[in-house]
């Protein structure tokens, strides 16, 4: 009987079986199965993945991914979502997921809210390139203190606003200013340098915004910034916000 090898030294029968196998794992629904990177955007999480969405806020809201289509990312309503969540249709929200050498991280909008059979789901629009962190979560406190946000304008004209700080993490923080350029989402994804003062020391930092809404006086925005890239200083904030809150603690 003559066999007939293709140039890896495969024959048809070998083709036909790797061909199966490989839709085989493709189609099962009790594998995770990774989703196929799209340009700008880096790595995606699985198909089954467990996740958690994090508003603007900071709460994480435990959740899984039901299905990856191109941008858009399905999940599971989360079932802990509390009263004061800052998740809806059109809220940003980043969505995590546990890896060996840390969290990776995309940023994304909620689109949709529907139901997949029996089971309610969001759509996530994937708004922006991915990226690593350290840790988990964070610990936040309120902190005075102050800021100046310094950006680039799309016509290159540099631009700034004062802001005043409300709280803060090694994550991020949350600042009210009277910038009319904040008025709006058209900032959200704004790169943005970050000269903070608190009552015990300065920050330069990388950051992006994550939104900016009306706050609670009239001319004035609520906008949280998420650092890009803390570094060393991501240790020091850690330090300063447990120190605000032992000094919070202690009444001082």
């Amino acid at each position: 009987m003559h066999v007939m090898f293709d140039r890896t030294g495969r024959t048809a029968c070998h083709r036909a079986l790797f061909s199966l196998a490989a839709r085989a794992l493709r189609t099962c629904p009790l594998m995770p199965k990774v989703a196929a990177d799209c340009e700008g955007m880096g790595e995606l999480p699985m198909i089954n993945q467990l996740i958690a969405l994090r508003d603007g806020a900071g709460q994480e809201f435990a959740s899984r991914i039901e299905d990856v289509n191109g941008r858009i990312l399905t999940v599971g309503c989360p079932l802990n979502l509390s009263t004061d969540a800052e998740l809806r249709i059109g809220a940003t929200v980043l969505t995590t997921w546990r890896l060996p050498n840390g969290i990776s991280v995309l940023p994304g909008r909620i689109i949709a809210a529907r139901r997949d059979g029996m089971l309610p789901v969001w759509d996530i629009e994937v708004t922006g390139e991915g990226w690593r962190e350290q840790r988990r979560s964070y610990v936040r406190a309120e902190m005075p203190g102050s800021l100046t946000l310094h950006w680039y304008s799309p016509a290159e004209v540099s631009r700034q606003a004062a802001a005043s700080l409300t709280d803060l993490s090694e994550a991020g923080l949350r600042c009210i200013t009277s910038a009319e350029l904040f008025a709006g989402d058209a900032v959200a994804g704004l790169a943005v340098q970050v000269a903070l003062r608190t009552w015990q020391r300065r920050f330069e930092l990388a950051g992006e915004v994550l939104r900016a809404l009306p706050g609670k006086k009239r001319g004035h925005w609520e906008v949280v910034v998420i650092f890009t890239d803390p570094g060393k200083a991501a240790d020091d904030l850690r330090r300063l916000v447990y120190a605000e809150q032992l000094r919070q603690r202690n009444g001082r």
